[in-house]
């Protein structure tokens, strides 16, 4: 590899790593937070508590993990609400991440 190779292969690798910097994880962090609780609700959904308390296997932790789940979900949803709420998220994810750049946001906070 000639030494302009290395030099694009090392350029492409620092943009990279700058775009991390520069991308807002506020709004990213949000939707990827609602999608994992929809997962849980979608395995929550599919839950049969009579079908899983007549189970005597005290290897299967799927009651334990599954128990987990919906006594955490209240306070898992209520910390989804207030950060929709303080993030002013729309529900529209593209709209919202270009809504108001970070610099700003962070600016904004310090008013």
């Amino acid at each position: 590899m000639s030494e302009i190779d290395e030099l694009k292969k090392r350029i492409a690798t620092l943009e990279k790593e700058n775009d991390l910097y520069k991308k807002d994880a506020t709004f990213r962090g949000y939707y990827i937070q609602n999608k994992i609780v929809n997962q849980q609700i979608d395995i929550l959904e599919k839950f049969d508590l009579c079908e899983e308390i007549k189970k005597t296997s005290k290897d299967d932790k799927y009651y334990d993990r599954t128990k987990a789940l919906w006594e955490g979900m209240p306070d898992t949803i209520a910390g989804l609400n207030k950060l929709k709420v303080e993030l002013k998220i729309t529900g529209n994810e593209d709209k919202d991440r270009k809504n108001v750049p970070l610099v700003e946001r962070l600016a904004e906070t310090r008013n």
